[in-house]
């Protein structure tokens, strides 16, 4: 019976179109976001177009979170090993790898606009290791959840994800400094992660039969909370959790609007197919673009920010092809490192054999 079970929770999910379609207003709200926090800090952005980012706020990264969780459940399942090599070592590694990159481009290329200390010290490159400061923290975080996945899979349930979001509402009220922003992020989403991956499978088959329901759910919770902010109630404990909660009944049910058009299905199936080479290079494109534009002395308009998102993730795909089996094997994946693990061990063998037969 248990190895049953086991064997179900390994199964891999099949592909879900709306999943991908979730997955891409996700990266695309994550690059508005980014294009927005750059522009405007340049004061190349109009107000309007920052509070159309606050309203989104609650929706991208819980809504990414949670959809990396249901697609995660069944590497839980998976033995230790296993897990760490396809899973925490793949996080982990792509996130040394474009971290330094982007530090490298800071120190080298162009300076982070919203963050000019990026790239002058080795030391803030070596501490990043460890405590992320750019916006790859995403890839550390994935690793991070992996892992504590794992650790609690044998307390997986009601009880432990409770017990995840009472962690969740006490960071939410805890204000910290950068370096430790990081930090608070893993309480503020292990929720979402955790709770995707243990119940991913029994929620799936209740959104596709009922999206309409859950779509009147969502705009009706979310206009609820937008009401209870306008009327001064953001302060209250709970309050950006259960934003979120809305925030993600709208957003699955407004992708599942969305898939009802072929077109703009296969549009956001082939962008949430491609999240990561987006993620990873996306900001790179808007701080240069920005920085660009400083130079022409342009005012803020309303047209820089849409344009500098549609740049920013059709210059990101482009380079994946670019790149070829290059990047598929070195910057999107971790199997040029396994495969120079590989030679290397198999030299150190080799080496061993003639050491013993001299």
């Amino acid at each position: 019976m248990e190895s049953s079970i086991a064997n179900h929770r390994a199964a891999k999910l099949p592909r879900v179109d709306w999943i991908d379609a979730a997955k891409a207003i996700s990266i695309l709200l994550v690059v508005f976001h980014h294009a927005q926090l750059v522009a405007s800090s340049e004061h190349l952005s109009w107000d309007f177009l920052t509070r159309l980012d606050r309203l989104a706020q609650p929706i991208r990264m819980p809504l990414f979170f949670s959809l990396s969780g249901i697609l995660a459940g069944s590497a839980l399942a998976l033995p230790w090993k296993q897990l760490l090599k396809r899973k925490v070592v793949f996080y982990y590694y792509l996130y040394v790898v474009w971290m330094t990159l982007f530090w490298l481009y800071c120190r080298y290329v162009q300076v982070e606009l919203r963050q000019p200390e990026m790239g002058q010290s080795v030391g803030l490159l070596v501490s990043m290791l460890v405590l992320p400061r750019s916006g790859f923290w995403f890839l550390w975080m994935l690793a991070i959840f992996f892992t504590l996945g794992k650790l609690l899979d044998p307390w997986r349930g009601a009880l432990a994800l409770c017990v995840l979001v009472a962690l969740a509402l006490v960071a939410e009220m805890i204000s910290v400094p950068l370096p430790l922003r990081a930090v608070r992020n893993i309480f503020l989403y292990a929720p979402f992660f955790l709770g995707g991956a243990w119940y991913g499978r029994q929620i799936l088959p209740l959104i596709q039969r009922r999206p309409l329901l859950l779509l009147a759910l969502g705009v009706l919770s979310y206009g609820v909370m937008m009401l209870w902010l306008r009327l001064g109630m953001a302060d209250m404990p709970g309050t950006g959790f259960l934003l979120s909660i809305a925030g993600l009944l709208l957003a699955i049910g407004a992708t599942w609007l969305l898939c009802r058009s072929e077109t703009i299905r296969r549009a956001l199936c082939y962008i949430g197919r491609n999240t990561l080479p987006i993620y990873v290079v996306h900001g790179v494109i808007i701080n240069t673009a920005v920085a660009a534009m400083l130079g022409m002395s342009l005012q803020a308009s309303l047209w820089i920010i849409p344009m500098l998102s549609v740049l920013a993730v059709a210059g990101s795909l482009l380079l994946r092809r670019l790149l070829g089996p290059f990047g598929a094997r070195w910057l999107y994946s971790a199997d040029g490192l396994h495969m120079a693990l590989q030679s290397f061990r198999a030299a150190l063998h080799t080496r061993g054999i003639l050491a013993r037969q001299s």
